[in-house]
Order: C-alpha cells, then structure tokens, then sequence
C-alpha cells in the first residue's frame, strides 16, 4: 500500500463519523492481536494541557535516555504530526506500512457487521507504530473524554495522567464538571499509578471517589501551594515546584501546572537517584510546543495560542496581563461553534484594543459575520467599545492586523481553536519575509 492508497482508504471511512464506546475498537484490535498490550503506555486524559503535558514528558524522556514514541490529537501544523517517535513524525513510508496492516483487519470486522470510525483507526495506527518501534515509553493521549474513548483499550499503563479538567464537549460528556470527570477518569484501571494536576474541589471528589473504591490504586497530586511563579515574559516562565526552580519557553501562566505533573510522573516512574532531577530540568526547559502562548515575532509581538473554552481562556488572560501588565492587544479570533465562545469573549474582550474575526476552514466553525455581532454584543455588556473587522480569509486578517499592530505597537494575539492556527502560522511567516 503507498501512502497515497492509505490515505484513500482512511478516508472512505470517515462517512462512519464519530461513535462514542468501545465496540469497534475492541474488536479491531482483537483482529491485530491487541497491539496496544505490548507498549509501555502512559494514558494522558483532561481538558486543557494533555498536548502540553505529553511534550514535556516526552523531552524529560529524551533527558533520561529513554525512547518514546507519542499519539495526540488534532494534528494542527502536519497531518502526520499525530504519530511520533523520538522527536520525529511518523515517515509517508511508515504511515503506509501501519495502514496495510491495519486495512486487512478493518475488512474482516466490516464482515461481521462492525464499522470502525476514522478517529477508531487513527488510533489503531499508533497501536501498531508502537508495537513496531517498542519505544521504552509510548505517551497515548485520549480524543474526547476517556471510558468511551478509541484510546480506552489499553489494560495495564503504566501510569494515567489528568490535567486541568474543565467544561468543554459537554454534549458528550455531560453537564456537569461530575459527569466530565467521572466519565475522564474512566481510563484508569486496577494497580495503575495515576496522577493529577490541580483540580476543583467537585473534580476532586470524583477521583477521591474512585481510589476509595479501590486499595489498588497508587495516588499522586501536583499541590497549588508548592508551585511559586518567578517570573514571566514572552516566551520564557520560571518558577519553582516542590523547592526545584524550573524554566521553560512554553510560556503560559498554565505551563506551571503542566510542567509540575509531567515532573511529577516522570520522577515517581523514572528517577533513581537525585542526580537525574537535573535531566528533568532540562527536559522541562527544552520542551517547544506549537501553538501554546507560542511568540513568533517580536517587536511588535505575534502570539499563538489555542485557548478554545472558558478555563483556557482565563488563564490566557492571566498570562497576558503578568507578560503585557496595562496593555492593549489587538486579537485574531476564530472558533468553533460548540464551544464556550461567549464566555471566552467575557474574559479576553477587556483587554482587546480592536479584534479580526475569521472563520477557521472547519465544518464546525462559527460564522465569522455571526461571531463579530457575538463580540459587539459581549462589548456592551461589558460597557466597552472595541472596532471589530469580518475578514475573508486568514491571509487578509494578518495583514490587517499586523499592519495595525506595528501601527500601535500593541502586541498580537490569534487565539479561539487550534484548528485554523496551522494555517495563520503559515501565513505569518510568509508576511513577515
């Protein structure tokens, strides 16, 4: 099979849609002889940060020596971005191979009735990629929730993981923080080491819930109080966890919380002596992750980050106000239309010196025209006044706002979903040469 051939073939399926449960994925996986059982896996669930916590367990792992391989969702600058190992994409070569493995097992379940979705198979592929490289860890992130996951089929990891949870797909979910958490920490299972980032008292309960249920469990939580911000510039965040003081250019006021827990897991799993605390800290400092308070420019400055629910977005706002204290910012928004977007607007629009809306090329973005009227409306509950402009397309959105960045010497800011940030980072780049 080429890469061409397996890309048609995945795409055929996508006419299957997205289905909750774990039907399909148990019995395509049963068909590949349960790829994923023979991984060392650590299963990454939440809201905000898994792709933020997944990037720095993974430069801790290269600190220590260890291979890794990784699976996120969605992919944003490169469609094979999603399959990783070692710092390196999945090759088209590669790709193909897994497919055709894959693609034989797929037509003996159709025959049985069982119809796997285009997510079930792209997460098959990281099954069998990384029961062909056998990384010494393989970091699997969930797509949406975690009991009724494609990921959920893993028996035995190693350790699982959640960050910040918060409200977001809760017409999957639920609607209530509860329900969400209760349905994410369903990935975990007996004898398992689990970790936790910070998390509201509602969410706490839950999982209090579930390591009363079970004796077995092993139980680790980033404290609030040991965390200590130093300071913060775009660009670089140091602060200090548990006494250890920390940098990184992911430079998010949330990166603290992500970079604590992934320390966290990788200390309780892999350190054996003191000594190794310094790979760690240089795995934290040396993590990059696109598209999370990701500066491009300076002077003025060009920010990308793919804040796209309402704790997302407090927490950006945050960051702006300890890195640009007193300052305007022009904005790039763009979102999706079943997310918290008015709530998003509450917290950003106050520090908005004028706004360009776009419409992201996705089939659940909101209307750019329907999302300006949205900002006008927000403005005037907020007793504000903010110029607003609908642009076409992206390529004309950042020139105009680069232009009136320069202009006002405010700093940039494109912020609303991860899906459409590929695409205006390309453009940037190609404006600014």
């Amino acid at each position: 099979m080429t890469y061409d051939e397996a890309l048609a073939f995945l795409e055929q399926t996508r006419k299957y849609g997205s289905v909750l449960g774990l039907t399909n994925m148990k019995a395509l996986m049963q068909e590949l002889g349960n790829p994923q059982d023979q991984i060392p896996m650590i299963h990454i669930a939440g809201t905000n940060g898994k792709g933020s916590v997944g990037t720095y367990l993974a430069s801790c792992a290269q600190e220590l020596g260890l291979s890794w391989a990784r699976y996120c969702s969605p992919a944003v600058f490169d469609s094979l971005e999603c399959w990783q190992y070692n710092g390196c994409n999945i090759t088209e070569e590669e790709y193909a191979y897994c497919v055709s493995q894959i693609a034989d097992a797929y037509h003996r379940v159709v025959e049985q009735g069982i119809y796997p979705t285009i997510f079930e198979l792209e997460t098959a592929i990281a099954f069998v990629y990384g029961a062909w490289k056998k990384p010494d860890v393989f970091l699997l992130e969930t797509g949406l929730g975690g009991s009724t996951d494609a990921t959920n089929v893993v028996h035995k990891p190693l350790a699982c993981v959640f960050t910040t949870i918060s409200y977001d797909h809760m017409q999957f979910l639920g609607n209530t923080l509860t329900e969400i958490a209760t349905v994410k920490s369903g990935i975990i299972k007996p004898g398992t080491k689990v970790f936790l980032s910070p998390q509201v008292e509602e969410i706490s309960k839950v999982f209090e819930e579930v390591f009363h249920q079970d004796a077995s469990l092993a139980f680790y939580q980033v404290k609030e109080d040991e965390i200590e911000l130093r300071s913060v510039e775009p660009g670089q965040l140091t602060f200090t966890y548990q006494g250890q003081e920390f940098t990184t250019g992911m430079s998010g006021i949330y990166q603290m919380r992500n970079a604590s827990l992934a320390y966290l897991v990788m200390k309780e799993l892999y350190l054996k002596d003191e000594g190794d605390t310094d790979a760690l800290v240089r795995g934290i400092q040396k993590a990059t992750w696109p598209g999370r308070f990701e500066v491009l420019f300076k002077e003025p400055y060009v920010i990308l980050d793919g804040a796209h629910n309402e704790d997302a977005a407090r927490v950006l706002a945050l960051t702006l106000e300890k890195s640009f204290t007193n300052q305007k910012l022009i904005y790039i928004i763009g979102v999706l239309a079943d997310k918290e977007h008015k709530k998003m607007l509450h917290t950003m629009l106050p520090m908005a010196e004028e706004v360009y809306i776009i419409t992201p090329k996705n089939p659940r973005a909101m209307n750019g025209e329907e999302l300006l009227k949205e900002v006008q409306e927000v403005a005037g509950e907020l007793g504000i006044s903010i110029p607003g402009t609908h642009c076409p397309d992206m390529e004309e959105a950042v020139k105009l706002a680069l232009a009136r960045a320069k202009e006002t010497g405010c700093p940039l800011l494109a912020f609303g979903s991860l899906s459409y940030l590929g695409e205006l980072k390309g453009y940037f780049l190609r404006k600014q040469e």
